[in-house]
This record gives C-alpha cells, structure tokens and sequence, in this order.
C-alpha cells in the first residue's frame, strides 16, 4: 500500500487549509473505526454474558435483563455500558454466610458480605428464610472469554480501515 505524504506549504493559506482538512478527516475515520469496534465488542460482550448466565443459571430474569447503551465523550468516541438487573451482583458474588464461605478475590471494593441469614417471600413457595447463597460467577467469565481475542479483532479491524484509507 502506498504512503500518503501531507506536504504544507506554509505561504498558501489553502495548503495550510487543505492539511488541516486532511488531518480532521483522518482524526474522523479513526472515530469511525472505533466507533465500530467499541459496538461490535460490546454486543458480543452483551451475547456471551447471557450465553453464560443461560449455562450458569438457565433461563432466567438476570439473561433477560442484560443489555448495552452508548454514551459518547467529548471527542465523539463511544463508551460502551453493559446494564442488568440489579440483583446480579449478588448472583456474581454470593450472599451471606454461604457467600462469605465462597470468597471471591476479584470482588469489588468495600464488598461486604452479611453474617445473617434473611426471609423472603416467593410466590411459588411461601416464606424463605436463606443463609445466603454461594457466587455463581458468570461475568467475569464472560469478559476474561472476550478479552482473549479481543486485541486481535482491534488490530484486524485496525489494517482493514488503513488500507481503505
């Protein structure tokens, strides 16, 4: 492929206008590549996080529950958020005594488990009373699983967009 050379001739305003003009087009196709990179990972992210809830808990609230949004920083590069029931947490991590019994090294910061046991009510079952219940851990699979060839998709993505430039 051959290289594009950006000449300036610092005399001509329209040279000065027209270098400029080539580098924000570029500074915009790289958006657009990374853009397109930061969706794509993050919907696949989103797929295999409710493959493994599927595996790890069957059917269920929390896999329906799990989806994506975009925000969009000052540059105009997209942030990619990956949202679910707000219960999941606790699902990742376990609850209570049985929880605590289970620790889990990666749990976030100021994680705390609960020495007491509590009662809730099921409609299928009446009252409950739980002791907590162990970490089924299902995200942090799903993000160590794309993470593994994430890099790699990033660097194919990466050359296609240079030699379509």
């Amino acid at each position: 492929m051959p290289k594009k050379h950006l000449s300036i001739n610092l005399a001509d305003r329209a040279s000065v206008q027209n270098s400029i003009n080539l580098v924000r087009n570029a500074k915009y196709k790289v958006i657009d590549a990374h853009n397109k990179m930061i969706v794509a990972l993050t919907e696949e992210l989103v797929d295999v996080i409710k493959i493994n809830a599927n595996a790890m808990l069957g059917t269920s609230w929390a896999e329906e529950s799990i989806h994506a949004t975009y925000v969009t920083n000052d540059d105009g590069r997209y942030i990619g958020q990956i949202w679910g029931a707000d219960y999941i947490i606790y699902i990742e991590y376990g609850t209570g005594r049985v929880g605590a019994a289970n620790p889990n090294a990666q749990r976030p910061a100021g994680w705390v488990y609960s020495d007491k046991s509590w009662v809730y009510y099921d409609d299928r079952v009446g009252f409950v009373t739980t002791e907590g219940q162990a970490p089924r851990p299902f995200i942090r699979q799903s993000v160590e699983q794309v993470k593994k060839h994430a890099n790699k998709k990033a660097e194919v993505a990466f050359y296609e967009w240079i030699a379509s430039t």
